[in-house]
């Protein structure tokens, strides 16, 4: 059976202003690692420079739910309770934790570099994910991209709409579509990309362009 009380594993972490797990730093005897893609928008992926990460272990797996649970908590560690009542809901303790302590293993073996600090990081029994700079969801660039387009007015407006729209590559999470934790997210994603639809369609040019020209009367 899985020893409880061993559990959480923890690592040390750099302190950061307002609390939590700080950033990963590369070891200084190391070259940094490659950046890291995830993919949230359609299909779940991992890259690690241009190459995708065992596609196989992604499509299924606690490791993989893992992942996609602290990443639609972001803003914040989530405790351990949480972690185990939000993937886990109807499980006892016991096998709640076993499944997680596989679960941060997996998500190391499946996303870390070679020589570098994890990207799944443990402090005082909570988890995050602590993504470099170099790093990049897609769900974050679409929202981030969507909030400049929709604050952006005058000429540029269309295009910069036009391009927040094209960052929305598939349904987010289709993986959790029946998750209850995942609803939230999904939803608030979804409502951005129909407040920018509702903003394209609002342009007089969006209107002109789907009428046929008017034919010029003939000259006299």
């Amino acid at each position: 059976m899985c020893p409880v009380s061993d559990f959480p594993l923890q690592i040390s972490l750099p302190a950061r202003a307002g609390g939590g797990a700080g950033p990963r730093h590369p070891s200084t005897a190391a070259s940094p690692p490659e950046p890291l893609t995830l993919r949230l928008l359609g299909r779940f992926t991992a890259r690690r420079g241009g190459q995708e990460m065992d596609p196989c272990a992604f499509a299924t797996g606690d490791g993989a739910r893992l992942v996609r649970f602290l990443l639609a908590n972001r803003e914040h560690a989530v405790s351990e309770p949480d972690v185990l009542g939000g993937l886990w809901p109807d499980a006892t303790r016991v096998q709640a934790v076993c499944r997680l302590r596989v679960a941060v293993a997996d998500a190391r073996r499946l996303l870390d570099s070679p020589g570098t600090g994890s990207v799944l990081c443990t402090a005082d029994g909570s988890y995050r994910l602590c993504l470099g700079w170099h790093d990049r969801v897609d769900a974050d660039y679409f929202e981030a991209i969507a909030s400049m387009a929709l604050r952006t007015h005058g000429p540029n407006r269309r295009a910069q709409l036009d391009l927040a729209l094209a960052q929305w590559t598939g349904e987010p999470m289709p993986e959790e579509r029946h998750s209850a934790w995942a609803a939230a997210w999904r939803e608030r994603l979804g409502a951005r990309r129909s407040e920018l639809l509702h903003a394209l369609e609002e342009l007089p040019s969006y209107h002109h362009a789907a009428q046929p020209p008017r034919a010029t009367a003939a000259a006299s």
